[in-house]
C-alpha cells in the first residue's frame, strides 16, 4: 500500500461533498424497469463501437487517480484487467503509472487530461498519449484546482504519500476556469476527439458540442466537487435531449450495478463508466477481480434486457422506465 493506511485510502474512495454521493445513487433508482416477458427477446448483442474500436459492452472503467493505493502495480494492473473483459480504460491525468507504462497492458485506451493555465505546456503530453494509442482525450472541466505536480497524500496522513505521474513540468499550475474556447483550443491542438466530462446542463452540452467536442460524459465528478449538486440521474434525459445523437453521451456516478446500466441507456446514455466498482474490485483482487466484476456486469446487463425485450442498445429508451415518487410510482 506504499505506506497508506487502508481505512484512509478507503475513507478517500468513498467520501465526497456533503450528500451528493449517495444522492448520485439514490437517483438512479427513481426509475423502475418494465419486464415485458412476452417480447421473445432470446439474445442481446452489447457490443458497441467507440471511437471507431469495438467492445464488449457499454462498460467502460472511469478515469479516476492513484491505483497505486490499492494495488502495488496500480493502473497497469487495472488495464490488464479492463481490457480482459473487452472493454476501454480511461486513465487517469493523476494516475500512479504512466501513460508510457500503461498503454502496452491496456489496448487502445482514453486519456484524461486537466488543462493547466498556460495551455501549451499540455502539447507534448497530447503528442505522447496520441503516439502510446489513445483513441480520445477527455477533457474534465470541473477539476479540482491544485498544483499539478502535489503528490497524492490522504488528509490526515502527513506521511502517507503516493506520488503520481507527472504530465506537466514542476509547478505547472491548473486552469481556474473553462469555456468553451478551451474545447476549440484542444480540438485544434489533437488529432484525437475531444470528450468533454462533466457536463450536467443542456446548454453546456450544446456549447461543447459546437465548440467541437466528439463526445461529452454527464459527470459530476463522483460527487466529489460540489455539495448540494444535480445528479446525473436526473439531468441525462434533458442533456442527450439536447445533444439530439449529434454526438455520443456517455454518464458516470452513481452507477453500481446492471440495473442501474439499464436505466442509464434507457435515459439517453450511449455507455456508462464505472468509477468506485472497479477500484474496490482492484483493492480486492487486482485485475482478475476486475475482469469478472466486468463480465459479470456484462452477463447481467444481457439478461436485464432480455427480460425486458429488448435485444440491442438502440432499442434502449424511456418507454421501457417508470419513474417513482418518493411515496411510489407517478
Amino acid at each position: 500500500m506504499n505506506a497508506v493506511d487502508t481505512g484512509s485510502a478507503r475513507e478517500y474512495l468513498e467520501g465526497g461533498a456533503g450528500t451528493v454521493p449517495a444522492d448520485n445513487e439514490q437517483q438512479w433508482r427513481r426509475y423502475a424497469i418494465y419486464p415485458r416477458p412476452l417480447a421473445g427477446v432470446s439474445s442481446v448483442d452489447l457490443s458497441m463501437d467507440i471511437f471507431g474500436h469495438r467492445i464488449d459492452l457499454p462498460v467502460l472503467a472511469a478515469a479516476s487517480a492513484a491505483h497505486g493505493l490499492w494495488h502495488p502495480d496500480g493502473e497497469v494492473e487495472t488495464a490488464r484487467g479492463v481490457r480482459a473483459a473487452g472493454s476501454i480504460l480511461a486513465l487517469s491525468h493523476g494516475s500512479t503509472r504512466s501513460p508510457a507504462q500503461v498503454a502496452p497492458h491496456s489496448g487502445p485506451y482514453l486519456q484524461q487530461l486537466y488543462l493547466p493555465q498556460e495551455r501549451d505546456v499540455a502539447l507534448p503530453f497530447i503528442t505522447e498519449v496520441t503516439g502510446l494509442g489513445a483513441i480520445g482525450l477527455i477533457l474534465t472541466i470541473d477539476q479540482i484546482p491544485v498544483p499539478f505536480e502535489q503528490p497524492f497524500r490522504l488528509a490526515g496522513q502527513a506521511g502517507a504519500v503516493v506520488p503520481h505521474w507527472q504530465a506537466y513540468p514542476p509547478g505547472t499550475l491548473p486552469a481556474s476556469s473553462f469555456s468553451a474556447a478551451d474545447i476549440t483550443w484542444l480540438t485544434g491542438h489533437s488529432e484525437l476527439p475531444v470528450i468533454v466530462k462533466g457536463v450536467m446542463h443542456p446548454d453546456d452540452a450544446r456549447a461543447a458540442i459546437d465548440a467541437g467536442a466528439g463526445a461529452i460524459v454527464v459527470s459530476n465528478h463522483g460527487g466529489r466537487q460540489f455539495p448540494g449538486a444535480a445528479t446525473p440521474a436526473e439531468v441525462l434525459s434533458s442533456v442527450a435531449a439536447a445533444v439530439n445523437g449529434r454526438v455520443p453521451v456517455y454518464v458516470d456516478s452513481g452507477i453500481r450495478g446492471a440495473d442501474d446500466v439499464v436505466r442509464a441507456l434507457c435515459l439517453g446514455a450511449d455507455a456508462v463508466f464505472l468509477g468506485r466498482p472497479i477500484v474496490r474490485a482492484l483493492a480486492a483482487g487486482g485485475a482478475s477481480a476486475v475482469t469478472t466484476l466486468l463480465t459479470e456486469l456484462r452477463d447481467q446487463v444481457a439478461s436485464l434486457l432480455a427480460l425486458a425485450g429488448v435485444g440491442n442498445l438502440a432499442d434502449c429508451g424511456p418507454g421501457m422506465l417508470l419513474a417513482r415518487s418518493a411515496g411510489g410510482v407517478q
